[in-house]
């Protein structure tokens, strides 16, 4: 679960220590990039930034690389002192449905199945609304976490996930500084959700 207290801030400053300063730690900017999924679930977000930035620079960590996931509706995140946002497919992505496309093999299954192409055309295609570092996704099937009504995203190949991940590395040398070049990929071996590199 993720839970929010008063003591959230020195307790995470403390738990990521040893991490946050070792010298093989990814940073952007010069600053350890520190991730929040789920900034909603946080009591007070501003408070927190400002709080586990304090806590950061007591311990030592200095400046850090604050950022937020765009997930569940989360939008904007730079002016309530965050310094980033992060893209994370499948969330964010539009999706249309081709469930009448494709044979379904469980007479209970509720849930849905949506175009991979379309995934990636529209996420290459879209317009930015405000600063984020960008993801993609190679597949996406929960099915295995929602039996029976799992989302499905259909129609991944090794063509069409490469063709995204060099148009969105593409962007980022257009839309970021050098230091700040990162693209993320949901996932290396996230098995559960039918996202994963690993083979």
């Amino acid at each position: 679960a993720q839970t929010s207290s008063d003591t959230l801030e020195a307790f995470l400053a403390n738990e990521t220590l040893t991490s946050l300063q070792d010298e093989r730690y990814i940073k952007v900017a010069r600053q350890p990039l520190v991730i929040i999924y789920r900034i909603n679930l946080l009591l007070n977000p501003t408070e927190f930034a400002s709080k586990f930035r304090e806590e950061c620079r007591k311990l030592g960590i200095g400046e850090i690389y604050l950022s937020s996931v765009l997930a569940f509706n989360i939008g904007n995140a730079i002016g309530i002192g965050f310094d980033d946002n992060i893209e994370f497919p499948v969330h964010g992505v539009s999706h249309v449905s081709v469930i009448d496309e494709v044979n379904i093999f469980s007479g209970s299954f509720s849930g849905n199945v949506f175009s991979y192409p379309d995934v990636v055309k529209t996420e290459l295609d879209k317009n930015i609304l405000f600063p984020r570092l960008r993801g993609v996704m190679p597949s996406w099937d929960n099915e295995a976490r929602k039996p029976s009504s799992g989302h499905v995203i259909h129609g991944s190949t090794p063509e069409l996930y490469q063709a995204w991940l060099q148009g969105i590395c593409h962007k980022t040398i257009t839309e970021r500084p050098e230091s700040q070049r990162f693209v993320f990929i949901n996932a290396w071996n996230e098995w559960a959700e039918g996202a994963h590199l690993e083979p």
